[in-house]
């Protein structure tokens, strides 16, 4: 829920063309600006439109879906296991 507030401001924020708000190119400070590269210099990126940046986000979200599909299917193929050892005994 919070990741979506985040988002829509994102979007609102950096949205292109509004007057009076920001938009544009976005400049993104690399790893060397939190002190773990002192050689890295800032990269400027194009800034996405609200359809890509909801691509972005639904991409995102089925990779975290398809990891908790495989985090329960392992975790009930344990169950089964234990389950089925604790039987025998």
């Amino acid at each position: 829920m919070i990741k979506h507030m985040i988002q829509k401001a994102r979007i609102k924020f950096f949205e292109p063309g509004v007057p009076g708000e920001a938009g544009g190119t976005v400049i993104h400070l690399p790893a060397g600006h939190l002190g773990l590269d002192p050689m890295a210099a800032p990269s400027v990126v194009r800034q996405l439109t609200a359809v890509q940046q909801r691509i972005e986000l639904l991409e995102t979200q089925n990779r975290q879906l398809r990891a908790d599909i495989d985090r329960c299917r392992k975790s009930s193929l344990g169950f089964a296991h234990e389950m089925r050892r604790l039987l025998t005994d």
